[in-house]
């Protein structure tokens, strides 16, 4: 008996112990296999096993292929009104030989269900038919994962699978729908020379790691074969080459995150050698108007454009000359629409530094709210409004904080905004001495303000800093005016005021 229990399941125990013992009554049929399921001291079978030494001892992955090959064999051997055996993989730990867990040549007859499967080692299946498709939802994949030469003929599913080292798809075909939806990818993605007949849904991926490639080349998307990648967010360089869609393929909210490329040779985006046959249409679609869908440059080349390229709040400012000269041409041919809330202008870039303790973190955020909100008329004006703060830098990972980083934000701000409350912290204040520093030699900020909290009735007390009123004291000595705030109202009145500046500033250019 197997203590493991599939909570999805209705027949939720395990079931391969008395799989085993059948197999074991029926010695005729199955003499070439080795019957016994080793049981761990934990009370769990060899394929739900977390002891992973334990497994390696008892060379699982042996043990999971002979499970295949017997489940065939005994489709082989019962009439068709004996129940039927499924390939329930769910919870399985898996773990191969020489830490590969290799399938390859393995042809599935049945659906291998693999929800909540667990693959330890690197997973390497090549040559391998799917023939009713597979499921990997909600599976983790702790090391590499390659697919090669291999067929998917029916519907196969990823969905909330996480793959934390690289995943690579080559020469393979899809013959129906394969969905990645909210799946993770920690570092290198990519599908090469493979072929989709139906479905490719990418939708609500995250691709995290901005030190890795997310990479589609030479890649075949079939008439039928519709393809999205809606809210999909890429935090790295990202390629699409030599692709041909054969019908409609969709960047609805996605997000292109990368806003500093180190590679030289490279735009941080490529959509390079892409053909739209058909009446294909390739939609990209910002959450809301004059968005920035690509942090960074851009690219686009296409091979054959007999549909059409349809963009819809998002600010051409990211694309290359190139790009946009050729963009011009494809309008005039009308196949290229541009939408409602798209920017062609060039863009004034603001760039708004603001500094503060945790404990503030509430009115930072506010701040963040209003400036991003004032963005949906300034851009009609050509300018951009940029709030820097350290969440956005450190994607909260505030123990590996990087300093220096934040200082060459300060260098490209021309605004710097500091929030107070009976204390200033020593990041708020290197930051605060480093932006006075700029001023007085001349650089950015161009301007500082300096908002110091008033309500004193919820203040924690942890927090104070007895230095803080020689700190203010000094301020108002140096002829540096402070902004006193008990609520909201103060703080919105303020930034109104500072956005007039900043448009008379800019319309004077």
């Amino acid at each position: 008996m197997c203590k493991y229990e599939n909570k999805k399941s209705k027949n939720s125990n395990c079931i391969y112990p008395k799989l085993f013992e059948d197999f074991e009554k029926n010695k005729s049929e199955f003499s070439g296999y080795n019957c016994s399921l080793p049981i761990d001291e934990d009370g769990f079978c060899l394929f739900h096993s977390r002891n992973i030494e334990w497994k390696r001892e008892n060379n699982f992955i042996s043990k999971f292929i002979s499970l295949i090959e017997m489940i065939n064999h005994y489709e082989e051997i019962t009439s068709a009104k004996t129940k039927s055996i499924k390939y329930d993989f769910s919870g399985f730990i898996l773990i191969g030989l020489n830490n590969v867990i290799d399938l390859s040549d393995i042809h599935f007859l049945k659906y291998p269900d693999f929800d909540n499967a667990i693959f330890y080692d690197s997973l390497l299946l090549n040559n391998v038919d799917f023939s009713q498709g597979a499921l990997f939802e909600s599976a983790k994949f702790k090391e590499s994962v390659e697919i090669k030469n291999s067929k998917f003929a029916l519907s196969t599913t990823f969905n909330n699978a996480v793959f934390e080292d690289s995943f690579s798809c080559i020469d393979t075909l899809f013959a129906h729908a394969v969905i990645f939806s909210d799946t993770i990818f920690k570092k290198i993605v990519s599908f090469r020379k493979c072929t989709f007949e139906y479905l490719f849904m990418f939708d609500d991926v995250r691709c995290t790691n901005r030190e890795y490639w997310a990479t589609f080349f030479n890649l075949s998307f079939k008439n039928q074969s519709l393809a999205s990648f809606n809210r999909t967010k890429f935090e790295g360089l990202v390629k699409f080459e030599n692709i041909e869609f054969g019908s409609d393929v969709s960047f609805i909210y996605s997000e292109f995150n990368l806003n500093e490329n180190t590679d030289p040779n490279n735009f941080s985006v490529n959509f390079n050698n892409i053909a739209l046959n058909n009446d294909a249409t390739m939609k990209f679609k910002g959450r809301k108007p004059f968005e920035r869908m690509f942090k960074d440059e851009v690219f686009f080349t296409f091979n054959e454009v007999i549909g059409k390229i349809h963009f819809e709040n998002v600010d051409f400012n990211s694309m290359d000359a190139g790009t946009l000269k050729d963009f011009k041409l494809l309008e005039e041919k009308d196949k290229l629409i541009v939408g409602n809330g798209c920017v062609r202008e060039k863009i004034n870039n603001v760039h708004v530094f603001i500094s503060s303790q945790d404990i503030l973190h509430t009115e930072r955020d506010f701040i963040e709210k209003i400036i991003r909100e004032k963005n949906d008329g300034f851009v009609l004006k050509q300018i951009y409004l940029k709030p820097e703060k350290y969440e956005n830098v450190d994607k909260g990972n505030t123990e590996n904080r990087i300093q220096d980083e934040f200082m060459n934000l300060i260098d490209l701000s021309e605004y710097f905004i500091l929030i107070l409350w009976n204390s200033i912290g020593n990041y708020s204040k290197k930051e605060f001495e480093y932006a006075i520093s700029n001023r007085l030699e001349g650089k950015n900020p161009e301007k500082i303000l300096i908002l110091n909290k008033t309500n004193n009735t919820d203040f924690d007390e942890k927090y104070r800093d007895l230095s803080f009123d020689v700190f203010l004291s000094d301020l108002k000595n140096n002829g540096i005016y402070i902004i006193n705030f008990s609520e909201n109202l103060t703080i919105y009145r303020e930034l109104n005021l500072l956005f007039n500046e900043i448009e008379k500033r800019y319309k004077s250019k």
